[in-house]
């Protein structure tokens, strides 16, 4: 979000078009990454990081859908969250060269914490010893989660319809 207030002072158009975008796509993402750790905790009753790993083994459609969130949180092309970034760097780039290496940079920070989270709690070894319920996604779930999934996707391909 630091982007978004980046983008708004920037005050060109790219950059506050970039900047609607990208809120509306971090509504959609950020409200599907906390409703999954929102499951994590309610199956494992910790907030603790440290006793999540190896969750692919144990919740392997729960895997796959936060994958699929953590990318479209990092901005994967083709995704909501990459339009808004893509047009606020290009906004922030008609202003300054400087703050646009430096909001690259913050962007890079925030990969790189995406993608140790999701190794951390998807890949590493697996604590069975910590884990209460063995029990993946159900149908509720699921039904929830799609949509949302397709929402990410279709904003993100036929962004220019929206706007």
């Amino acid at each position: 979000m630091n982007l978004v207030v980046l983008a708004i002072f920037t005050n060109t158009i790219n950059s506050l078009l970039g900047a609607l975008s990208l809120s509306y796509a971090h509504g959609f993402t950020s409200a599907v990454l906390f409703f999954l750790v929102g499951l994590l905790y309610d199956r494992f009753q910790t907030k603790l990081i440290w006793y999540y790993s190896g969750i692919c083994q144990i919740m392997p459609v729960f895997s796959i859908i936060f994958c699929i969130f953590i990318l479209a949180n990092i901005g994967l092309p083709l995704t909501f969250n990459f339009i808004g970034e893509f047009l606020i760097f290009i906004g922030i780039f008609e202003k300054s060269i400087y703050l646009c290496f430096f909001a690259l940079f913050s962007i890079v920070l925030g990969v790189c914490y995406n993608f140790w989270l999701f190794n951390r709690v998807i890949f590493s070894s697996l604590k069975i010893f910590y884990l209460v319920k063995f029990q993946d996604l159900n149908k509720k779930e699921i039904l929830l989660l799609l949509p949302l999934c397709f929402l990410v996707f279709f904003f993100g391909i036929f962004s220019d319809s929206f706007l």
